[in-house]
């Protein structure tokens, strides 16, 4: 019983403070509140996924999943043909490292920057790196084709030669709750710092991640958790600006096909926060679970 209470102790502090940050950043907004951008990402670009491009009538970039340069070209004209208005974005994924990091195949990344050397386009392209590691076996299994260092300079050198490359760098990242967790992530170069380098960066503020059926104490712990990520985010954001950006969702299957799906609701209480606190741009995961219901939500937003 005291463990109960002095969780709902913790659990009512926080909400307290949380809404007395929000108010103050509500009142900054309020007078220059402008529309948001919304993206999109799309991990499996076929002619259905692809179709829901249909349902967008406002500016948006849709960051499209492709193992090479020519399978995104083939794709982006696909998305043009549904929909002219909107760009295109390349987001890289290996053919079996799949995320990037410096845990994945050292001659995959090397196939990558070859291909945006070797890009023929005068167009900048935007380009997504999806920051995650592989699984541990993975990295077992590989090991003697993986070399750390070698792979972080190679992000590193995208990241920092975008305009000799001729992209404009965008990152997906899991997000952090304080310092020590932004270096750690930093240090194993699955996150990389607005200080030394221009770029765009998503912090992957799934709702999805937060949801857990098991015990109150779990249910508890996520709240906190989410709570104390969303003030870290706004902290952040009142530092980089539009350079941090965020990644909401998820409203249809990813890799994992266990994740849960948010419903409406939850995307328009997880929008209107970023939108009340004045972040102006954000990336849904994914397209293809975009609907009537979905893009109504988002159309308050835009």
């Amino acid at each position: 019983m005291k463990k109960i209470i002095s969780t709902l102790i913790i659990i009512i502090f926080i909400i307290l403070s949380c809404s007395s940050s929000i108010g103050n950043n509500i009142n900054k907004v309020e007078k220059t509140r402008k529309p948001m951008r919304i993206d999109f990402y799309e991990e499996f670009p076929n002619i259905e996924n692809l179709s829901k491009a249909e349902l967008i009538d406002f500016p948006s970039t849709i960051f499209i999943a492709a193992y090479s340069l020519n399978d995104f070209r083939i794709a982006e004209k696909l998305l043009y043909e549904i929909n002219p208005d909107l760009e295109a974005g390349y987001w890289p994924i290996l053919p079996e490292s799949y995320f990037i990091s410096p845990f994945s195949l050292t001659f995959e990344l090397q196939c990558l920057i070859d291909e945006l050397k070797n890009n023929s386009q005068d167009e900048k392209l935007k380009i997504m790196l999806d920051l995650e590691p592989p699984g541990r076996s993975f990295i077992f299994e590989h090991l003697n084709n993986i070399s750390f260092f070698k792979n972080k300079k190679i992000i590193e050198y995208i990241i920092k030669n975008c305009e000799e490359l001729n992209v404009e760098v965008h990152t997906s990242e899991f997000p952090y709750c304080n310092f020590f967790e932004k270096k750690r992530q930093e240090l194993f170069g699955i996150s990389y710092s607005l200080d030394k380098f221009s770029f765009k960066k998503y912090l992957m503020f799934y709702h999805t991640w937060y949801i857990n059926q098991g015990s109150f104490f779990e249910n508890t712990f996520l709240f906190i958790k989410r709570k104390i990520a969303e003030q870290y985010i706004l902290k952040q954001y009142n530092k980089y600006g539009d350079n941090l950006r965020v990644g909401v969702g998820i409203i249809a299957h990813g890799k994992n096909p266990n994740e849960t799906v948010i419903s409406p609701c939850i995307l328009d209480d997880d929008i209107g926060f970023l939108y009340r606190n004045g972040i102006k741009t954000a990336c849904v995961f994914r397209l293809g679970g975009l609907n009537e219901s979905y893009i109504n939500v988002i159309k308050k937003y835009v």
